[in-house]
């Protein structure tokens, strides 16, 4: 198999199994591909981001374990199909609650993973820190490219993010051999995702969009009177779509770029 396709590893990230259904009907005829629109089943039906048997986040438990709980031995099932991949896509949407700019994410920083960025055709990649047990960390390990695509908004299946989701792939795919159509590249901006957080409890009002450039200092959201500031010179990767928000909690997050890896 030259491409393993998987979406649904949380349950609560719509836009990213309907993305994963149209690649499936894309690819019925295909060998070489394999789709897995819903890669946690019961988190899927449920609608939640942990699988509701045993309260696991089925990106944190790879490699799995074949005699461990129902998550654990669903990554160990899991893995198998990716240890028989060329490459794999991994599709996510936001949590609940945010919104984000279509991205890859990069929690190792390979040639091959950069070179896949570049197909997929996203402006931005953000490098971030791995953790153990989340799939493309454990995968490289074994010398398995994962890329991870993010897109849209938390609990929505926008069309606009289907449809970035599903461009991007099909970008990866036709790289690998395994989709009609020239393998163009694209320049990718790698960032460090800034997170800003509310200095105060209130009714938010965002300031900025996806895809703005701010500056120190940059008003980026009112929570009630309270002006959030920008810390950092960057691009608006992630917001809030919240109403209303906590001290302390998520507003929006920077993409810095760098010019070196992890």
């Amino acid at each position: 198999m030259k491409l393993l396709i998987l979406a649904g590893v949380h349950g609560d990230e719509p836009a990213a199994v309907e993305a994963a259904r149209r690649l499936a009907r894309l690819f019925r005829d295909s060998e070489e591909v394999e789709v897995v629109p819903e890669a946690n089943p019961e988190a899927c039906f449920a609608g939640t981001r942990l699988s509701p048997s045993d309260g696991k986040d089925l990106n944190r438990c790879f490699p799995g374990n074949e005699e461990g709980t129902s998550t654990e031995r669903l990554a160990f099932r899991l893995f198998q199909k990716v240890l028989c991949a060329r490459a794999v896509v991994d599709l996510h949407t936001p949590s609940m609650g945010r919104a984000y700019l279509p991205h890859a994410r990069l929690r190792v920083d390979s040639p091959k993973l950069r070179e896949l960025c570049s197909h997929a055709g996203m402006d931005y990649a953000t490098l971030e820190v791995p953790e153990q047990g989340m799939l493309q960390v454990e995968a490289s390990q074994r010398g398995i490219p994962v890329l991870t695509l993010e897109a849209g908004e938390g609990g929505k299946a926008g069309e606009e993010a289907v449809n970035a989701l599903v461009e991007a792939t099909l970008g990866v795919a036709r790289s690998l051999g395994v989709a009609e159509g020239d393998a163009a590249r694209r320049e990718v901006r790698f960032v460090k995702r800034e997170r800003i957080l509310s200095d105060a409890s209130g009714k938010l009002k965002m300031k900025v969009a996806l895809g703005d450039k701010v500056r120190l200092g940059t008003i980026v959201a009112k929570v009630g009177k309270t002006r959030i500031k920008s810390h950092v010179n960057g691009t608006v990767l992630g917001v809030s779509s919240q109403e209303y928000v906590e001290e302390n909690e998520f507003v929006a997050s920077i993409g810095v770029e760098v010019q070196h890896g992890l």
